[in-house]
């Protein structure tokens, strides 16, 4: 979080009213061209052939690539702060002042959701991404200390709260834009609210929550079924693609080379093509892999639970599980929304599939409350991923995972929501 205020101790405006012309100019088509190719694929030549400079005044204005990219991310973080200062009358009613907050966030996430893809760019994470979402967290985990101190939210961590409500704000605005606006963004905010206030449980009573098993070793994505061996060709394609695995997980897709991929599968160059046709080819088999493996794993260990409440608790503990196992490779997800949006996009659609299925049938047994299972989905998606992301992706810790406490914390939030 020291990005922030060390970043702008270091920001020099220019003086002159051309100075200030020229260098929002350079922001604004840098920002128009990250969005359109990313961050790793923009260059500083593209950036001034659109503003119409030359490469000489860009380093008038900005040091470098990531000096440019660093001082838009601070103005987009600027306007979100600016945003909450400007709250002149604060509710009396919980509600309302929640509605208030709530609403800065998802309004805020969707007019910047494609700067939100681009941080999922590995280059950025360590640097920028962190610190960025750190920023937000820590505004909301200040706002839920102090409902928690009046006694209107339950004694829940706020960090972790936080994040929920970034991951549901987050996910709910790309379904909002995906399906071009087919509710207004005020009753999506109703509904948002409505499931956080008050959780998913319903009618039907709970009988007692089962044991979480213990947490369960890493383990390799690509090993074959015990008792099954594989053909040569299979073989060969298997070990490509658990190199890729570690070598996307280790470089992020950019930086990634098939030279490096080949050389740790122990095979020729040559023989990658007969099995992928490029990079981005075999980055997509390894989303569709992991995204096969992990729903599998899910569906193991949840597919005798009747209430769909149970099969919640133990599914999102597995979910931890997965992504912990398999941080290296868990991190190259929110990158995949940049590089191959078709890919990112297959890859959340199968999850939301499976998931609004599963709801569905809770609701009609009583054991979910009756809401719009499809933006269930997505706030469930929102809150599990930001969590995984915070707690096990982003942790430099070798052992990183979501504690218990984390965990049960979570988990009482998402059935009986944050209403004390």
């Amino acid at each position: 979080m020291n990005f922030y205020r060390d970043f702008q101790k270091e920001v020099k405006l220019p003086l002159t009213p051309k100075g200030r012309s020229t260098r929002i100019s350079l922001l604004h088509n840098a920002h128009t061209l990250f969005k359109k190719k990313g961050y790793y694929a923009s260059s500083i030549s593209e950036i001034c052939h659109r503003s119409g400079l030359t490469i000489g005044a860009f380093y008038k204005y900005f040091k470098n690539k990531e000096d440019i990219f660093s001082q838009l991310t601070y103005s987009i973080m600027q306007d979100f702060k600016d945003k909450i200062e400007k709250i002149e009358v604060y509710p009396r009613d919980f509600e309302e002042r929640f509605r208030q907050n709530f609403s800065i966030l998802f309004n805020y996430v969707k007019e910047n959701f494609h700067f939100h893809k681009i941080l999922g760019e590995s280059e950025l994470v360590d640097r920028v991404t962190i610190a960025f979402y750190e920023n937000i967290a820590k505004y909301y985990k200040k706002y839920i200390q102090k409902e928690i101190q009046e006694g209107k939210i339950k004694n829940l961590d706020p960090l972790a709260l936080a994040y929920g409500l970034i991951g549901i704000s987050y996910f709910n605005a790309f379904e909002w834009l995906k399906w071009k606006r087919k509710k207004t963004t005020e009753k999506t905010i109703d509904l948002l609210i409505d499931f956080i206030i008050n959780g998913i449980n319903g009618s039907t009573p709970l009988k007692k929550s089962m044991t979480i098993p213990s947490p369960s070793s890493p383990n390799k994505l690509l090993q074959p079924p015990i008792g099954r061996k594989l053909s040569r060709g299979d073989q060969t394609k298997s070990n490509l693609l658990q190199a890729a695995e570690e070598v996307f997980g280790h470089y992020g897709f950019n930086r990634a080379s098939i030279v490096e991929i080949t050389r740790r599968a122990n095979v020729a160059l040559g023989t990658f093509y007969i099995y992928f046709k490029s990079k981005e080819d075999i980055l997509e088999s390894l989303v569709k892999h992991i995204c096969h493996q992990m729903r599998k794993e899910i569906q193991m260990a949840v597919s005798s639970i009747e209430d769909r409440r149970e099969a919640e608790r133990l599914g999102i503990f597995k979910f931890f599980e997965f992504a912990r196992k398999h941080r290296a490779i868990y991190r190259l997800i929110p990158e995949t929304e940049m590089v191959n949006a078709e890919v990112g996009n297959w890859y959340y659609q199968k999850i939301d599939k499976g998931y609004i299925k599963g709801l569905k049938k809770g609701i009609q047994a009583g054991q979910i409350r009756k809401m719009n299972p499809e933006l269930m989905a997505y706030s469930l998606m929102g809150i599990t991923h930001f969590i995984a992301l915070r707690w096990i992706i982003w942790n430099p810790l070798a052992k990183a995972k979501v504690s218990f406490k984390i965990f049960n914390d979570i988990m009482e939030f998402i059935l009986y929501g944050l209403r004390k």
